[in-house]
C-alpha cells in the first residue's frame, strides 16, 4: 500500500527478518546530536540513547549479550571488564517468546530498521532500511552506518524546513 492507502503493485516495501533486528527511532536532534530509542524484538521497553556514539555502544552491548552476531575480535580496553561473559541464546529465545514487531515502531524524526549481519574487523556490516523513504542500503562499517543515518535525518530536516517556509 502506498501512503494514500491504495494498493500500488510497483512499490515494494522493504522488510528485514533476523533474530537480531533492531529499530532505531530518532526522536530529536538536540545539541547537534540525535536522541531516540532502540527497539529489539525481545523486550517491550526501548533502550534510550543520547547521541550517535551512545546508540552504537548500546547496540554493541546487545550484540555482546546475545553473542550474535559473533564478534571476530575481542574488544580491548584500558581496564579489565568485570562483568562475566554470559550470553543469551537469541535463536532459542526467538522461538520461545512472543516477539515485538520492531518494524512498526516509529521515531518522531526518522526510523531505521537495522540488521547487523557481521562484526568483523572491529566494526559492523549489514543492512539498513530507512522506513520513511523505503530505501534499503548495505553498510560496511559502524561509521558508514552513522553517516547514512545522519544524511537521512539531515535530508528530512531540510525537507521539513522547506515545507514550513512555504506554509
Amino acid at each position: 500500500m502506498n501512503k494514500g492507502g491504495s494498493s500500488d503493485m510497483s512499490v515494494t516495501e522493504y522488510k528485514l527478518f533476523a533474530p537480531n533486528l533492531l529499530s532505531v527511532c530518532i526522536d530529536s536532534n538536540g545539541s547537534g546530536d540525535y536522541q531516540g530509542q532502540i527497539w529489539q524484538q525481545y523486550d517491550s521497553q526501548p533502550i534510550r540513547f543520547n547521541g550517535m556514539v551512545d546508540m552504537v555502544l548500546q547496540m554493541d552491548k546487545l550484540f555482546d549479550l546475545w553473542g550474535f552476531p559473533q564478534a571476530s575480535l575481542k574488544a580491548r580496553s584500558f581496564v579489565e571488564d568485570s562483568t562475566d561473559a554470559r550470553h543469551i541464546n537469541i535463536l532459542d529465545k526467538s522461538q520461545s517468546l512472543k516477539r515485538i514487531d520492531v518494524q512498526k515502531k516509529r521515531g518522531d524524526l526518522s526510523t531505521f530498521i537495522i540488521h547487523v549481519k557481521f562484526r568483523q574487523n572491529a566494526t559492523w556490516q549489514g543492512d539498513i532500511v530507512w522506513r520513511e523513504q523505503n530505501k534499503k542500503m548495505h553498510f560496511r562499517s559502524a561509521l558508514e552506518l552513522m553517516r547514512m543515518i545522519d544524511s537521512a535525518v539531515e535530508w528530512t530536516d531540510h525537507k521539513t524546513d522547506d515545507i514550513s517556509t512555504v506554509s
